[in-house]
C-alpha cells in the first residue's frame, strides 16, 4: 500500500501551520490524522495525487477547517498535560531531598509569624515573589513569541506550564496580602499561614524551575509515538 513519504509529511506540517495551527504537538496529531486519511484513499486508488487527496481530506473538517477540531484536540491535550503536571508535582514533593527544605521553610515561616517584624518581612518576601512571577511570565511570554516568529517548534505544553505558574501565584498571593497581618498571636492562623507560604514556595519552584526542565519527559509520556526536539 502506498504510504505518505517524509517529504509529504513535511508538506502536511506546513499545511497545518498555514491554517493557523501554531503548536507542534497539536500539528503532529492533525498531521497523523491527515496522513491516515490520505493513505486510506490510496488503499482504494493509489493513483490519486497527494495534493488532491489532501484537499479531499481537509474538506472533511468542514467550513471552519481545523478550527473546531483543533479546539477539541487542544482541550483534550490540555487535560492530559494538567494531569501529568499534577502527577509530576506530587512526585517532586515526595522526593526525600525536598523534606528538609519543606520543614525548614514551614518552621521558619511559623517562627517569623509570631513576631510583628517577622510578619512584615514575610509580607515583603510574598510581594517580591509576586513581582518575580510577573517578570518571569512576561519574559517567558516574550521568548515564546520570538520563537514563533523564528519558526522554532512551539509546544502547547510550554504555554500550559507557563500559565500554571501564573495560576498558582495569583491564586494564593492576594490571600496572603490581605490576611498575613492578622496572623500574629493566633496559633492556628499562624500554622495555616505557614502552610500556605510553603505551598506558594513549592508551586513556584515546581512551575518555574522543575516543570520546564521536564518538558521533554512529559511530552514523551503523553505522546510516546512522537519524536520531540
Amino acid at each position: 500500500m502506498r504510504k505518505v513519504s517524509e517529504k509529504e509529511v513535511a508538506a502536511l506540517y506546513q499545511f497545518t501551520r498555514a491554517h493557523y495551527v501554531e503548536y507542534y504537538d497539536v500539528q503532529t496529531e492533525l498531521v497523523d490524522h491527515l496522513a491516515n486519511g490520505i493513505e486510506a484513499q490510496w488503499t482504494e486508488n493509489p493513483e490519486i495525487p497527494f495534493e488532491k487527496a489532501l484537499q479531499k481530506e481537509f474538506k472533511k473538517f468542514g467550513v471552519f477547517g481545523f478550527s473546531e477540531v483543533m479546539g477539541k484536540r487542544q482541550r483534550a491535550m490540555e487535560k492530559k498535560y494538567w494531569k501529568f503536571i499534577w502527577k509530576e508535582s506530587k512526585s517532586i514533593i515526595r522526593e526525600p531531598k525536598m523534606a528538609l527544605p519543606i520543614i525548614f521553610l514551614f518552621g521558619g515561616s511559623y517562627f517569623l509569624l509570631t513576631f510583628q517584624e517577622g510578619i512584615y518581612g514575610l509580607m515583603a518576601l510574598v510581594v517580591l515573589l509576586f513581582v518575580f512571577s510577573i517578570i518571569y511570565m512576561t519574559k517567558k511570554s516574550a521568548a515564546l513569541k520570538r520563537k514563533k516568529k523564528s519558526g522554532v517548534k512551539i509546544y502547547l505544553l510550554e504555554t500550559i506550564i507557563l500559565h500554571s505558574g501564573g495560576f498558582f501565584t495569583f491564586m494564593w498571593l492576594p490571600f496572603h496580602i490581605l490576611n498575613i497581618s492578622e496572623a500574629s498571636g493566633n496559633f492556628y492562623v499562624n500554622l495555616l499561614m505557614a502552610f500556605l507560604i510553603v505551598i506558594i514556595a513549592l508551586t513556584s519552584y515546581i512551575c518555574f524551575n522543575r516543570l520546564p526542565k521536564k518538558k521533554d519527559e512529559i511530552l514523551k509520556k503523553v505522546h510516546p509515538e512522537m519524536k520531540f526536539s
